[in-house]
């Protein structure tokens, strides 16, 4: 997986690692249980749609990528866009959902307290964005930039501006408010 260097190892493991874990198990379709429904969209892509709770849903659009789209608590999503791109997306809670935008970007997009969510723009970016109390949200503009957006106490909420700025801004009791400009 082609990542920037924005991204911690840590994390780009334990995204792998999950991914890993969805597409150890059967795939559950629109055929039943058990069974995989698939789409081909060209050659070596694979394109897949499930529903039900626990399923893993594929969509693939662009060489190389990965694209799941999943309905259903606990279910892992992704849709790409772009190559050499994971995206995900995903509804209900303790979901895990990504999406992104520019090559080698991670972007997750979450609802639902606890949930991460991520939106890139621009290449080598992270981004963030949640809802929900203890939720870590980030939103990144400018290459190389970290930026984060909170809502709910206890919060930690950032927004970059400039190449290489860090700058926080948080609302509600015991948060933490940074803001910067320049590089």
């Amino acid at each position: 997986m082609c990542v920037s260097h924005s991204v911690s190892p840590d994390f780009c493991d334990k995204v792998m690692f999950l991914l890993a874990q969805e597409h150890r198990g059967p795939l559950r379709g629109g055929g039943g249980a058990g069974r995989t429904a698939q789409e081909g969209g060209g050659a070596g892509r694979t394109a897949q749609e499930g529903g039900g709770d626990g399923c893993i849903a594929l969509e693939a659009g662009g060489d190389g990528c990965i694209a799941l789209e999943a309905g259903g608590d606990g279910c892992i999503a992704l849709e790409a866009g772009g190559d050499g791109c994971i995206a995900l997306e995903a509804d209900g809670d303790g979901c895990i959902a990504l999406e992104a935008c520019g090559d080698c970007c991670i972007a997750l997009e979450a609802g639902g307290d606890g949930c991460i969510a991520l939106e890139a723009g621009g290449d080598g970016c992270i981004a963030l964005e949640a809802g929900g109390d203890g939720c870590i949200a980030l939103e990144a503009d400018g290459d190389g930039c970290i930026a984060l957006q909170a809502g709910g106490d206890g919060c930690i909420a950032l927004e970059a501006g400039g190449d290489g700025c860090i700058a926080l801004e948080a609302g509600g009791d015991g948060c933490i408010a940074l803001e910067t400009g320049g590089e």
